[in-house]
């Protein structure tokens, strides 16, 4: 026998052996389901209002601290998220208990929650194209005042 051929024989009788091993036992394999005992998750904590809310985090050495108008931006971005967020979570719950019509209404509303956001986010990119096109125009007028502080053996900025 080459050793492919052992090996397979090996192979197929540790698969073989339990199989048949199952048949000829007495003994049930599971309990049938009302003998099963019942597993209950854990309960989750809710949300207690008692509770302090988060520390600042310490700061980086040498990372600029964020500015109040900057955490003040990041706050209000998030309280609209989580509108927005529960807004289309009340809509979906609404989808599943409404009858054809006002499944009809509740999905137009849907596109229409869509279509505004993607118009907002097209706004948005626009208007970042446009800032970073203003600051490559001022970095241009900026340039000989950032190479007249060039090192003068320098021969200047390298190139891309």
């Amino acid at each position: 026998m080459t050793r492919n051929q052992i090996l397979g024989w090996l192979i197929a009788s540790f698969v073989w052996l339990p199989l048949t091993g199952r048949a000829q036992s007495n003994s049930p394999a599971q309990p049938a389901i009302g003998e099963r005992p019942v597993v209950v998750p854990p309960a989750t904590a809710p949300e207690r209002a008692n509770v302090p809310g988060r520390p600042e985090r310490p700061t980086v050495p040498g990372k600029p601290t964020p500015s109040k108008d900057m955490k003040d931006l990041v706050r209000d971005f998030q309280t609209a998220r989580e509108s927005f967020r529960k807004q289309q979570a009340e809509l979906n719950r609404q989808l599943r208990t409404a009858n054809e019509e006002q499944r009809a209404l509740i999905r137009e509303q849907i596109k229409e929650n869509l279509q505004q956001w993607l118009e907002d986010q097209k706004a948005r990119t626009v208007e970042l194209r446009e800032q970073a096109q203003q600051m490559k125009e001022d970095l241009r007028g900026l340039r000989d005042v950032i190479d007249s502080g060039a090192n003068p053996k320098d021969p200047g900025p390298r190139g891309r």
